[in-house]
């Protein structure tokens, strides 16, 4: 019986530090999907939009948009974490497709 009981303690011992040791040699991917995504206007509503969007890695920003969906448009900004595009010279009560992303 007692060695039964050094046996699972052993094991659970090896369970419990395996994971500590892996973890220092793991690299992990790099997230540049958009989060957080929303919508706001620096100007005239009419015409523009902004659309804001977080990703966890530093990466550039792309929104693609157009009045349907094959989109057709693109807007670029700088490589951020906090995205932030604004469209511009869009019509009126007109809707628009966009998507967001890192290109």
């Amino acid at each position: 019986m007692k060695v039964k009981q050094l046996t699972i303690g052993i094991i659970f011992t090896f369970i419990l530090t395996l994971p500590l040791l892996s973890v220092t040699n793991v690299v992990l991917a790099e997230d540049f999907s958009p989060k957080y995504i929303h919508l706001t206007w620096q100007n005239d509503p009419k015409t523009t939009q902004t659309i804001s969007w977080f990703t966890t890695d530093t990466t550039d920003s792309v929104v693609q948009y157009g009045i349907d969906d094959t989109y057709g448009s693109e807007a670029n900004s700088i490589e951020s974490k906090w995205h932030h595009v604004e469209l511009t010279d869009l019509s009126s009560d007109t809707t628009y497709h966009y998507r967001v992303g890192d290109g």
